[in-house]
C-alpha cells in the first residue's frame, strides 16, 4: 500500500476526536512513523535493516504508550553501509506521496550509531485549531537511528504493523528486544553523563515481565560487552545476574523523577495507575519472577 499524506490526514481526522492537546500530538507523531516504515519497506530498506525498541512494541505489538523515535539495525555488520544513499530514497519517496519533511543528517562518521532527524509542521499548521497549544516554530520530530554494527546474536521476526497502514516488516524477536531494554535500564546513563533510568523504559521492562518474555541472554552479554560500564569484561550474564544487577540500579534512583519522564506517554489513567504501584519493592518483586 503507498501511504500518502492524505492517508495520514484521513486518520488523523478520526483518531484525534477527544484527545488532549499531548496526545493529539502523539497522534501526528505515530501516523508520521507509520508512514516512514510503510515506505521503507516500498523501497526494499527491510531487506537490510530490523526495526526494534520502544516504538516497534508500540506500533507492532501495540503496547499501550506513545513512543518517538525509530530504532533500527543492520542485519549483518556493515560500517561502510551507504545509510545517507538510502535516506535520500526515503525522502524523495515520502515527497511523491505529498510529504513535506525535513531530513537533517546527523551522523558521525565514528559512531556506528547513525542518526537522522526527520521533522514535520505541516500537520500543525493544519490543524492547529483542533490541536491548540503550540510554539511558534514548533515541529513534529521523528529521531531515526541506524546501527551498523550491532551486538551479536540478534534473532528477527517478520511482524505486521498493526493499523490501518499495515505492512509486514523485519523485527528483533521479543526475547531480543527485551535484553536490549535490559541494556537500556542498566547503561543509559552512559548515553547521558548522569545516573539515571527513563520512565518509559521501565514501563517497556514491566510489559516484558508481564507477557513473561525471557531475554536473549547471548544478545544482551554482546550489548553489555560493548557499551556501557561492563564493555569489554567479557560478560556472560544469566537470570540471577540480571535479577541482581537491576535491583541495584534502581534502588539508588528516585521513582518521581522515573514517572515524569514516562508522563507525556501515557494517557492519565495509566499514569495514575503507575503512580499508585511503581517503587522499588513492586520492582524487585516484578524482575525476581524473571
Amino acid at each position: 500500500m503507498n501511504i500518502t499524506k492524505q492517508h495520514c490526514t484521513e486518520r488523523f481526522k478520526r483518531e484525534s476526536l477527544g484527545l488532549n492537546s499531548n496526545d493529539i500530538k502523539n497522534l501526528i507523531r505515530e501516523l508520521l512513523q507509520e508512514a516512514i516504515l510503510c515506505h521503507m519497506k516500498e523501497i526494499n530498506l527491510f531487506d537490510d535493516f530490523a526495526f526494534h525498541g520502544g516504538t516497534s512494541l508500540r506500533l507492532l505489538h501495540r503496547i499501550d504508550r506513545f513512543s518517538e523515535d525509530l530504532d533500527l539495525s543492520l542485519i549483518t555488520q556493515n560500517s561502510s553501509y551507504p545509510f545517507t544513499a538510502k535516506m535520500v530514497l526515503l525522502e524523495k519517496s515520502l515527497k511523491k506521496s505529498g510529504f513535506d519533511l525535513e531530513f537533517q543528517n546527523k551522523c558521525k562518521p565514528a559512531n556506528p550509531i547513525k542518526k537522522y532527524y526527520i521533522n514535520d509542521t505541516s500537520f500543525l499548521s493544519e490543524f492547529k485549531e483542533e490541536i491548540g497549544n503550540i510554539i511558534g516554530g514548533e515541529k513534529v520530530k521523528i529521531k531515526l537511528e541506524l546501527d551498523v554494527a550491532p551486538s551479536d546474536h540478534q534473532a528477527f521476526e517478520k511482524v505486521r504493523i498493526k493499523s490501518s497502514f499495515s505492512a509486514e516488516i523485519l523485527a528483533h524477536d521479543l526475547p531480543t528486544c527485551m535484553g536490549q531494554k535490559i541494556h537500556a535500564v542498566l547503561c543509559r546513563s552512559q548515553s547521558y553523563g548522569m545516573d539515571i533510568v527513563k520512565g518509559r523504559d521501565l514501563y517497556d521492562l514491566e510489559w516484558y515481565l508481564k507477557q513473561k518474555i525471557k531475554p536473549n541472554l547471548k544478545n544482551l552479554s554482546s550489548c553489555l560487552n560493548r557499551m556501557g560500564p561492563w564493555k569489554d569484561q567479557g560478560l556472560n550474564v544469566d537470570k540471577i545476574w540480571i535479577i541482581e544487577s537491576v535491583d541495584t540500579c534502581l534502588s539508588t534512583k528516585d521513582f518521581s523523577a522515573i514517572l515524569l519522564d514516562v508522563k507525556p506517554l501515557v494517557n492519565n489513567t495509566i499514569f495514575n495507575q503507575l503512580q499508585s504501584r511503581w517503587n522499588l519493592t513492586y520492582f524487585r518483586k516484578s524482575i525476581s519472577k524473571l
